[in-house]
């Protein structure tokens, strides 16, 4: 495989490298194996064959491989940037959400489409729901507590992020954790 793999790319042979990955990651049961297979092809389109747009296809099924990998959720994050494809990264991460059944993987789902409506898209409005959701499945997610207190840190919504960081006290006993909480509600 290694072999093949260097004389399409010596003889930069961009699809028929694709190809091999395509029917290798086909052929492959175990699920991180194919998320490798499916970002060394977003790589290859991305960095050799100057495609991104094939590159965020890619890196978008391999995050639906596991929406809880968080490698392939950045990773594609970044992508979704460069391409402007967040419309489509949005919708897909809707889709799931609506058809996953596993507490789990909604809330990572929840989890990225919180982060980018808030950090990436500049709308943090539509990432409350998103945390809403993950409190109701969890209520002591502390990522989701986190990020949900910095999401009000960023729209000046004081009471409510005093409000959340007590209840990220109350949620772990990381006496780090806890003093940087005590320590950004005297901010």
């Amino acid at each position: 495989f290694e072999r093949i793999d260097a004389l399409h790319r010596a003889a930069w042979r961009w699809d028929e490298l694709v190809d091999v990955y395509v029917a290798r990651c086909e052929a492959t049961e175990d699920v991180m194996s194919r998320i490798g297979l499916l970002r060394r092809i977003a790589e290859t389109y991305e960095k050799d064959a100057e495609s991104p747009a094939k590159a965020f296809d890619a890196l978008l099924i391999a995050w639906s491989e596991d929406y809880r990998n968080e490698e392939s959720a950045k990773e594609l994050e970044r992508v979704a940037g460069v391409t402007q494809k967040w419309n489509e990264l949005i919708v897909s991460a809707n889709d799931a959400l609506q058809q996953a059944t596993e507490p789990d993987v909604k809330i990572a789902i929840c989890l990225c489409c919180a982060r980018w409506y808030g950090q990436e898209l500049g709308h943090p409005e539509h990432a409350v729901p998103y945390y809403q959701q993950i409190q109701r499945l969890d209520p002591a997610s502390v990522p989701a507590t986190r990020q949900l207190a910095e999401l009000y840190r960023i729209t000046q919504q004081w009471q409510l992020q005093a409000q959340t960081l007590h209840a990220l006290i109350g949620m772990t006993n990381d006496s780090v954790a806890r003093a940087d909480t005590y320590w950004k509600l005297g901010d």
